[in-house]
């Protein structure tokens, strides 16, 4: 039987980091829940500990784009034993076409979705290199590949594309110590976040051309949405020992989507 793993979770209030931390308590692993809307945050960590003990929950209020918060995050991750993983999936979205967004709204996206990860992965490093196969997961999106019908998204798929090669630098920078770094890319997925992109394409992607209006019709080629806990699934593949000689890559769960 392997042996439980020490998880740190971010954006586990809701959506994708909620489904993963779930997943990694299911299998009997301790959780360190952390987002910063602590209302969401205290109700997903009191039911969560309901179900699966109060003593493999530990919820922290923290904003990922702020150092400090993170620094003093990963500090009480030390003190309270280490870690072996971490789960990247706070993430933000807001519409706008580069031409009329605000640099305030470009800035708080990349806070959240680009510089929040680097902030994690730079305090998160010396512990994951203590650990026996320490691994980290982020949550990319199809959008680091592809641009909207229509546009309005820039500053997120800016975001997750940089998210994908400040994975796979840390990935090649950490190999020598034995920890692995991936990132999971789902496609439409039925999450709160997900909402904002349905929400646009009833607008913007109507206006796009036949083909590309059906390339990013809902749920194609398989024509419907992932759910968050399928998108966890493949989470947990990648941060635990199966997945032992994998790292550096992005893995897609988007039901097809940039296949065609």
């Amino acid at each position: 039987m392997t042996a439980p793993r020490r998880v740190c979770v971010t954006g586990a209030a809701s959506g994708i980091g909620h489904a993963a931390a779930e997943i990694f308590l299911t299998r009997g692993d301790q959780v360190t829940l952390v987002d910063r809307d602590e209302t969401a945050l205290t109700q997903a960590a009191e039911r969560l500990a309901a179900e699966h003990g109060a003593d493999r929950v530990r919820p922290y209020a923290v904003d990922v784009s702020v150092a400090e918060q993170v620094e003093d995050l990963f500090a009480r991750i030390a003190d309270a034993g280490g870690l072996d993983s971490l789960v990247l999936a706070a993430g933000v979205t807001s519409d706008g076409f580069v031409s009329d967004m605000s640099e305030h709204d470009w800035s708080y996206i990349l806070g959240v979705n680009l510089t929040g990860p680097f902030l994690c992965l730079k305090r998160a490093a010396p512990l994951l290199r203590l650990s026996s196969g320490g691994s980290v997961v982020a949550v990319g999106s199809v959008s680091a590949h592809v641009i909207g019908a229509g546009g309005g998204c820039a500053a997120y798929e800016a975001s997750k594309a940089g998210l994908v090669q400040l994975v796979r630098a840390f990935a090649v920078e950490n190999a020598p110590y034995g920890v692995r770094a991936n990132i999971v890319s789902p496609g439409r997925t039925a999450t709160r976040l997900g909402e904002n992109t349905r929400r646009l394409a009833e607008t913007v992607y109507t206006s796009a051309d036949g083909p590309r209006r059906e390339r990013h019709s809902f749920g194609a080629p398989l024509r419907f949405e992932g759910r968050p806990e399928e998108i966890a699934g493949a989470i947990h593949f990648l941060a635990g020992d199966d997945a032992r000689f994998v790292t550096g890559t992005e893995l897609l769960v988007d039901g097809g989507y940039t296949a065609i």
